[in-house]
């Protein structure tokens, strides 16, 4: 009887074990953009403006109906300090004026290739194509959420960063460079399944 519960206790602590590593030892790959349903994201979108950083709220929902089918619902809130900030680029999102979809901002297509070839195992590399370097350097958390912090470097520089968590469908973090600097990022604020 003392074999069977030290056997038993043994696995508990071998499977305590490995669901504490979590997510610094996933070692799978991820694929962006596959939803779930039933799902809410809240972002904060900054972007380098005419007068320096500005910043809006973008939320995005998936729901599922009862015949099957989904309802996606798209919400985007930013504050405007004049009449004069009224212009035709809020139709589209007020990042719009900054021209960068909401969809390149979260992950380029090009780079979401990356994603599906690169382990997410801190101290995984992947060159990409003449593209730059893919690189897992760590985890970090973002609205309470462990992924990991990836980030593209090309010839010429950083060019991007993003923390995954690989049971999302979209990052945790999203930042873009340019030669001179940042450019955009998306970070989330609130997930929650519905």
């Amino acid at each position: 009887m003392k074999n069977r519960t030290s056997q038993v206790v043994t696995i508990l602590l071998v499977m305590v074990a490995l669901v504490s590593t979590g997510v610094s030892s996933y070692g799978g790959t991820w694929e962006p953009f596959e939803f779930r349903g039933n799902e809410s994201y809240s972002f904060k979108v900054t972007w380098k403006g005419n007068e320096g950083e500005e910043s809006s709220i973008y939320e995005f929902q998936i729901l599922e109906d009862k015949e099957g089918g989904y309802t996606v619902r798209y919400i985007s809130e930013v504050k405007l300090s004049s009449s004069d900030e009224l212009t035709g680029d809020l139709v589209y999102g007020s990042w719009s004026g900054y021209g960068v979809p909401i969809g390149y901002l979260l992950v380029n297509p090009v780079y979401s290739m990356m994603f599906s070839e690169l382990d997410l195992k801190v101290g995984e590399k992947l060159s990409f194509y003449g593209q730059g370097k893919m690189e897992v350097v760590g985890t970090e958390k973002v609205a309470g959420r462990k992924g990991f912090y990836c980030k593209l470097t090309g010839e010429e520089g950083l060019m991007g960063e993003w923390v995954i968590d690989p049971e999302l469908a979209l990052p945790l973090r999203s930042k873009m460079y340019e030669v001179s600097g940042f450019d955009g990022a998306v970070e989330l604020v609130k997930y929650e399944r519905l």
